[in-house]
């Protein structure tokens, strides 16, 4: 890579905006032939060559998609897009693992873009490795709060939560820092946590468990009044003359007979 980086010319700048403009028509080949006379003007400038790698991705020819964007991350190592576009052209080529590579790249160079995290989730979801996937996942995992010292949003990769603070949490760029702010300090424990379904299943079974136990209720409730619409009430050897169910109005109870169940209702209470 050149020490300095090429810029533009304003006729290259022209040649791109009519390349542009044939790619949001579907022009793929008229587009690569503009780009190709602009690098003849700027050659090996970064977003001339990944702008090129996109237009041989869409019409599916992996090997010149991989020599342009390994060309861009020659040129400029910082540029995104050439790590993703070669990542797409090894995907194509059905070198996950290289592929999986790239889109790491991606997400250390841009860690809030979704783009590039579907698209890493995806390789490591299709790759054959998939013991060494799942280490890789751990790392892209994408946490809804905010770093306390850089305030990155979301924290990418593995979250550092205090055990100690009930809202303190660091990335993974800030866990070597570590400061003394807030009410926090440097000797806290830290508790590493690299999914973020691991909350959010443990409130979703807190939750149905809590919804099972009132189902679970509530039949036993409508069984029971089942039952009483069936049955009769036998009081103390008298069956009441009254709608099956509790004593109604009032009644009395043995207080001589070891039978807790001997009970009268109120019409019944002047009989033996």
């Amino acid at each position: 890579m050149d020490g300095v980086q090429q810029k533009p010319t304003s006729s290259s700048e022209k040649l791109k905006w009519q390349a542009n403009a044939a790619m949001d028509k579907g022009h793929y080949t008229l587009a690569i032939e503009l780009f190709s006379y602009a690098l003849k003007q700027v050659p090996k400038y970064a977003p001339y060559l990944t702008n090129r790698a996109l237009c041989y991705y869409h019409l599916n020819d992996p090997e010149k998609v991989l020599k342009d964007a390994s060309a861009s991350i020659q040129a400029n190592p910082q540029l995104v897009d050439g790590y993703f576009y070669r990542g797409k052209a090894l995907e194509m080529l059905n070198r996950k693992q290289e592929a999986i590579d790239c889109y790491r790249n991606c997400c250390q160079l841009q860690p809030n873009q979704k783009k590039y995290e579907d698209a890493l989730r995806e390789c490591l979801r299709t790759s054959p490795s998939s013991s060494k996937a799942n280490r890789t996942v751990d790392q892209i995992a994408s946490h809804n709060v905010v770093c306390d010292v850089c305030r990155c949003y979301p924290i990418v990769g593995i979250r550092y939560k205090c055990s100690m603070c009930d809202y303190y949490n660091l990335c993974p760029n800030c866990l070597n820092s570590n400061p003394n702010q807030k009410e926090h300090k440097d000797t806290h424990p830290l508790t590493q946590i690299k999914q973020t379904q691991q909350f959010s299943q443990v409130l979703s079974n807190l939750l149905r468990s809590e919804a099972r136990a009132l189902r679970e209720t509530a039949d036993k409730q409508q069984q029971m009044d089942n039952e009483g619409q069936v049955q009769t009430n036998v009081l103390g050897g008298k069956r009441a003359n009254l709608p099956p169910g509790r004593l109604r109005g009032g009644g009395g109870g043995c207080c001589y007979s070891d039978r807790d169940s001997f009970n009268k209702c109120y019409r019944c209470l002047g009989t033996w």
